[in-house]
Parts: C-alpha cells; structure tokens; sequence
C-alpha cells in the first residue's frame, strides 16, 4: 500500500505491481505480435488507428493543469507538456513522429487516419477523469499509461525489428518511448507529492483505471477489421 502522502516512490512500486498483473503480454495483441502470427498488414492497420491516441494525449494533460492550483505542481506538469511536443520542435512533435514511424513501417501510408471508437473511447475516458475526477486519480491515471505504454514501446521496436517489417536504423518514436515515458510517470507521480492532502485510494483508483482502459484498448484493436 502507499501511504498517506503518496511518494512518488510507492506509486511507482505501484505501478510496477499493476503492471506484472496485467500480463499484458499474454494478452491476444502482443501474443499474436510476440509469435509472429501476426500479418504486417493487421499491424500497420492498428497502428494507424492508434495514431488518434498518440496525436490526442497532451490534450487531457493541459485540461489537467488548468485544474491544479499548486503554482509548483501546475508547472511539473507543464514541463512534461512541453516534452510531449518535442520542446517546441514540430518535427519532434510526437504526433509527427508517430506518422514518419508509419511512413517508414509502410512507405506512402496515407496521411490521414479515421478515427474508431476504441481509441475515441479511450481518449473520452482520459479526458473525462482529467476533466471532472480528483486531480490525483486523473494524474496517476496518466502516469500508469506512461508507464505501460514505456514497456509497450520497448516490446513493439524489438518486435518489428524481429520480424524484418523496418531496419534498426529506421526506427523511429517507440525507441524514444522506451526511455522517455519512464521518466514522464516517474515525473507525473512526482507530481502527486506536490498536491494538499492527495488521496491514496482516488490515487490508487487512477492507476487501476489508466491500466485498465489501455490495456482494454489493444485488446480492441486487435479486434479491428482491416476494412475499418
């Protein structure tokens, strides 16, 4: 359990917990990723579903931050924006940088992606709980998809290197997350220290909420017809 104070220490302790429940791995998605069953074309089709969720992130995380009152917390959390658009850098964008990922993964992908309901009902639960939930559970609730989403990314650049779908060298946005997103759920926890009081059962809901819609996601994705 994590105590009344909620450091960000526990909470990441937390995290790694949730995450080893998961079993995410053994989840159909990366299963079928992980055994080589799945088509590159079925890949390719949910990656560029999962475009919408990448390109939509940093929108619940600034509804977020108009909600803190700590002058302090309020700007750890900035700072973590500002990262999530590349410091500025449209080309480092990460929205930019997942359409070069597809690009590169399909050479002349279409640009424009429709939009499906899983990943519409995902990015409606992330900015429901930023919008209207205690300011805790909506921050753990990002930091736990942070921090799974670290261990997705890892998983994925390894995955299609394996497989022979995109060089080494062309890499590109998950060999960034790998590393990145460690560091934004241990930031976005940080940020939990920071708050007057924080709830450790609303903290504690967020991260079992994060961890259930992402992972509730790629099982919907691996659901999706190509012809979506």
């Amino acid at each position: 359990m994590i105590s009344n104070k909620a450091p960000s220490e526990a909470l990441i302790l937390e995290a790694q917990q949730t995450w080893v429940d998961l079993n995410l791995f053994k989840s159909p998605y990366f299963s079928s990723l992980l055994h080589g069953k799945m088509t590159k074309e079925h890949f390719v089709h949910t990656q560029k579903a999962f475009y919408h969720a990448v390109s939509y992130f940093s929108r619940p995380m600034c509804l977020l931050a108009s909600r803190i009152n700590s002058t302090s917390a309020r700007m750890d959390l900035i700072e973590n924006i500002y990262e999530e658009h590349g410091e500025m850098d449209s080309e480092s964008f990460h929205e930019n940088t997942f359409k070069k990922w597809l690009q590169r993964l399909q050479p002349g992908s279409e640009v424009d992606f429709p939009l499906v309901p899983c990943i519409d009902s995902f990015n409606s639960a992330l900015m429901g709980v930023c919008q209207t939930d205690p300011t805790e559970k909506g921050i753990c609730c990002l930091g736990i998809v942070e921090y799974m989403f670290s261990h997705i990314s890892k998983t994925i650049a390894e995955s299609v290197v394996q497989l022979n779908w995109i060089s080494h060298q062309n890499l590109i946005h998950y060999n960034l997350h790998a590393d990145l997103d460690v560091k934004h759920a241990q930031d976005l926890f940080e940020i939990v220290n920071k708050l007057p009081n924080p709830n450790v059962n609303i903290c504690l809901e967020g991260l079992r909420l994060g961890a259930f819609i992402f992972a509730r996601l790629f099982d919907d994705l691996f659901q999706l017809n190509q012809n979506t």
